[in-house]
């Protein structure tokens, strides 16, 4: 049977909502990529101070530093947990991954 004549057939609609979700979803990906980005940039750089600091520094400069140090490493894996979380409900890459891999090229 053929679909009504200016009607989409389902492989059509389904392609179309997924380039309507990956569309709504990219802004958030960016702004949690780039913040894990961030992340990354500051342990990386509090923890080439502490390693390379004389081993006279104070104590407590070498201890708020480690701390420092866990935080934003934990903050980094936290967010790219976020972003490559496979779980169909949530934003993720794998979530757009999905949507790129699908087999759509179907005629209707």
């Amino acid at each position: 049977m053929m679909p009504k004549r200016g009607s989409k057939c389902a492989e059509e609609q389904s392609a179309d909502s997924a380039t309507a979700d990956t569309i709504a979803v990219a802004p958030y990906l960016v702004t949690v990529a780039h913040a894990t980005v961030i992340s990354f940039a500051l342990w990386d750089g509090a923890n080439r101070a502490l390693t390379a600091s004389p081993k006279d520094a104070a104590a407590d400069a070498s201890e708020i530093c480690l701390g420092y140090c866990v935080d934003c490493i934990s903050m980094t894996i936290i967010r790219l947990y976020l972003l490559l979380d496979n779980d169909p409900k949530m934003v993720s890459y794998q979530r757009i991954y999905r949507h790129l891999s699908a087999k759509r090229w179907s005629i209707c």
